[in-house]
């Protein structure tokens, strides 16, 4: 436990706005601790609604990137899904293609490695390739 007189010298630096991000983890640490000085514990609560804060935040964006995912993924599944039912169909006046790094693409077998590459590297979870493929889509959206 922290000397109470090192608590107070830090309180004193803290509403100041003098601390260190070492100085104020060490306020936190103390106010984490389930017994405090009965001088300090009025400022517990300020001290663990900061943490809890941080952690809401954090837990938030992870459900966000969670969903970001799940809505890419599922996107693209429906986009390999329509490429696919236009690829296995008899019809060949209705070929499917389609561009690729700005070339004209109809050969199926492409198509097909493409849609599933696209699908692996969603579901890899490299954030810089789910970004390029939300661009793609919002492209297509607007």
């Amino acid at each position: 436990m922290k000397d109470n007189k090192y608590i107070d010298q830090l309180l004193e630096k803290y509403f100041e706005g003098a601390t260190s991000l070492h100085e104020e983890n060490s306020l936190r640490q103390y106010f984490a601790q389930n017994t405090i000085a009965e001088r300090h514990s009025e400022y517990k609560e300020l001290f663990n609604f900061f943490t809890l804060e941080r952690k809401k935040k954090k837990s938030d964006s992870n459900v966000r990137r969670l969903i970001l995912r799940t809505a890419v993924a599922a996107s693209l599944v429906l986009v390999a899904g329509v490429l696919f039912e236009f690829i296995t169909t008899e019809d060949t006046e209705n070929k499917s293609l389609v561009y690729i790094d700005g070339k004209y693409i109809n050969d199926n077998d492409i198509l097909n490695r493409q849609a599933m590459i696209s699908i692996r590297n969603i579901s890899s979870g490299n954030e810089n390739i789910v970004d390029t493929q939300v661009g793609i889509l919002e492209i297509f959206t607007e």
